[in-house]
């Protein structure tokens, strides 16, 4: 300036914007450490829950097969709903809750726990069939055990009264629930 006067700086008015500034960043990041906190540590096993849902994916539920009865409305086939078991292997790699839950499961099934967590931890991912075709009385039975790492799909298995009977013109199932032949794989 003309006057000879020396300019003010600005470092003093810009001094507690700063600290201002930095105060709001610090609790800022505090905020997000307290948050992460929470939703890793303590909230965890119900992240966890959502995340084996979610890993599970979407599921193909098809149609259960129709009774095929005679002209006179005898059944000659029909489906009997069941359980198939299965061990989650991703759930399974907490050690602790798998052995409680493959001590549960054995009791249940009647099978050996060792040879459970051996199925379980063989692999860390997928799922382990432990068990084709449970009664679905003792499938509903099992499911409120809420066992670790063990969950239920509904199946079906074929029935013929009959037996053999007309086995030929009737036909069978495979595993899958598709028809073979006949009757089962001309209407499947």
């Amino acid at each position: 300036s003309g006057d000879g006067s020396v300019p003010r700086s600005h470092s003093s008015n810009l001094t507690w914007r700063h600290v201002v500034l930095g105060g709001v960043v610090v609790c800022a990041f505090a905020v997000i450490l307290v948050h992460l906190y929470r939703v890793q540590v303590l909230d965890h096993d119900t992240y966890m829950k959502e995340a084996v849902v979610t890993r599970q994916g979407r599921l193909t539920v098809s149609a259960s097969r129709g009774a095929i009865l005679d002209a006179t409305g005898y059944t000659l086939a029909t489906s009997v709903d069941t359980w198939d078991v299965y061990i989650d292997r991703f759930q399974w790699r907490d050690h602790e809750k798998a052995q409680a839950a493959a001590i549960g499961l054995a009791s249940f099934l009647k099978v050996d726990a060792a040879q459970l967590l051996a199925s379980g931890f063989a692999q860390s991912s997928g799922d382990a069939l432990v068990r084709r075709n449970l009664p679905y009385d003792e499938g509903l039975k099992l499911d409120k055990l809420d066992l670790w790492g063990v969950h239920l799909t509904r199946s079906s298995v074929r029935m013929y009264p009959e037996g053999d009977l007309a086995g030929q013109l009737i036909g069978y199932v495979g595993r899958d629930g598709a028809g073979l032949w006949g009757i089962e794989a001309d209407f499947d």
